[in-house]
């Protein structure tokens, strides 16, 4: 199946069971990366056509008590063609932090790309866009198998003067 067809089933899955706080679906951005990391987005599918990554950004507008705001989930297809909300290189993990449901307000997000003993969070604007995965993902192929928590703070401050931070929330190491 190609991941244009993977994609799309992604998206018909999870906007086929709506949880009860989810009041309704945005249009899903498709991100595709290819070969040469080169990112390419549409609210289209057929850009994955011409890549060996996917991304799916599916937004939806939830409702507590009568507030209403709005998140995202964050989906990728990698080169192993299994659909997931993280992706791995190198014994590191990519993914994203759980949309929020249930506060009032989506303040940030975080990318968090971590192998198991460091942890890199990148924080985002509430709405993920395109712009912010190009950034996300110019930082994780950057990451190798034996980096040392230095390079892992220059990373972070390297993303820090790419202009991704929102507000005053910036990004962090963390050794576990």
């Amino acid at each position: 199946m190609s991941l244009k067809e993977l994609a799309k089933e992604v998206v018909k899955e999870i906007t086929s069971n709506k949880p009860e706080r989810i009041t309704s679906y945005g249009t899903p951005i498709y991100i595709g990366i290819n070969e040469e990391n080169k990112i390419m987005d549409s609210t289209l599918p057929y850009i994955l056509d011409i890549a060996s990554v996917a991304v799916i950004i599916i937004p939806f507008t939830y409702t507590v008590i009568e507030n209403s705001d709005q998140s995202q989930y964050v989906f990728f297809i990698g080169t192993n063609g299994i659909p997931s909300d993280s992706i791995e290189k190198d014994g590191w993990k990519l993914k994203f932090d759980e949309p929020y449901t249930l506060g009032y307000k989506t303040k940030y997000r975080e990318a968090i790309i971590s192998n198991g003993q460091l942890e890199l969070q990148l924080p985002t604007k509430p709405n993920i866009t395109p712009l912010d995965i190009e950034r996300i993902w110019k930082i994780f192929m950057k990451i190798r198998k034996d980096i040392t928590i230095y390079e892992l703070q220059y990373l972070a401050d390297l993303y820090k003067n790419m202009n991704g931070c929102p507000y005053s929330y910036y990004p962090s190491v963390i050794k576990r």
